[in-house]
């Protein structure tokens, strides 16, 4: 059964990562706990716009931290 997971999994994945899992587990834990969702059409295509909005949020930090790291390199501290 194929499976798109909603959160990191030990031993299978991370959030967003589509997995094939035998039934019975998807349906006994993995579909009970909310740890993932079935691999449809329109929740394949909510994933891929969930993956871009994530990506961007991930490039604005790293500019973020980008910029910090300019601030910082100019600055010597002294201790007496």
């Amino acid at each position: 059964m194929k499976l798109i997971l909603l959160q990191k999994v030990e031993n299978l994945g991370d959030e967003g990562d589509i997995i094939e899992v035998k039934e019975g587990y998807a349906r006994n834990y993995l579909l009970p706990k909310k740890l993932a969702i079935e691999a449809t059409k329109g929740s394949l295509t909510q994933i891929d716009i969930l993956k871009r909005k994530k990506k961007q949020r991930e490039e604005k930090e790293l500019d973020a931290i980008r910029q910090l790291q300019k601030k910082v390199d100019g600055i010597r501290l002294e201790f007496v």
